[in-house]
């Protein structure tokens, strides 16, 4: 089952048992593309954080076709296998910097939609601690680094970095979902569980 956020919230959060949370990495309207028919007809899910990395269509190497495997997996939902070679990407020098980049980012996109909520905290932190992020993976990062901080409870270091963001990008499309607020948690369940 899953429960949208509040507003123009940029994360679906699914209860599953007691206390395990999925946050699915989609954006939500004003953010989402356009749906579009795919080839067997049915409309295209919401487009998610791709706009800073730009792959050269001549670059046909190993790291770029994983990539690529890595966000289909990811778009069908498969998460751990998605996280396995995204996280390979991240950690392999021969992996081109902008792409490691996008990788760790999607690797804690992965763990925070399992509800591996540290795991997702970690792998933000580490990209936030990196002195060449692209500027807008950096926006990305502090907003969803905030995310995972309001889904953990801890809402006053969260908007320490969403200050962070509004400071930094003042421009942002992003600023709307840039509160705890837009971080909804599942309501209890009568017998506790999720259906």
């Amino acid at each position: 089952m899953r429960f949208s956020a509040l507003g123009c919230a940029g994360l679906l959060l699914v209860s599953l048992g007691c206390s395990t949370l999925r946050i699915a990495p989609v954006r939500t309207s004003p953010f989402s593309t356009a749906p579009s028919a795919g080839a067997s007809g049915n409309t295209a899910e919401p487009e998610r954080f791709r706009d800073t990395l730009h792959l050269p269509a001549q670059l046909g190497t190993r790291a770029a076709d994983d990539y690529v495997s890595a966000l289909r997996l990811l778009e069908d939902r498969e998460y751990e296998r998605a996280a396995a070679l995204f996280t390979r990407l991240a950690d392999d020098p021969r992996t081109p910097d902008s792409l490691a980049a996008e990788s760790l980012f999607y690797v804690g996109e992965c763990a925070a939609a399992v509800g591996r909520l540290a795991h997702a905290q970690a792998s933000y932190e580490r990209l936030l601690r990196r002195s060449s992020l692209a500027p807008p993976l950096r926006e990305r990062v502090l907003l969803r680094l905030g995310h995972v901080l309001c889904a953990q409870g801890q809402g006053a270091r969260a908007n320490e970095l969403f200050a962070q963001l509004r400071q930094e990008f003042p421009q942002s499309r992003y600023l709307p979902l840039a509160t705890c607020t837009a971080v909804q948690l599942p309501p209890p369940t009568r017998s506790g569980n999720a259906p």
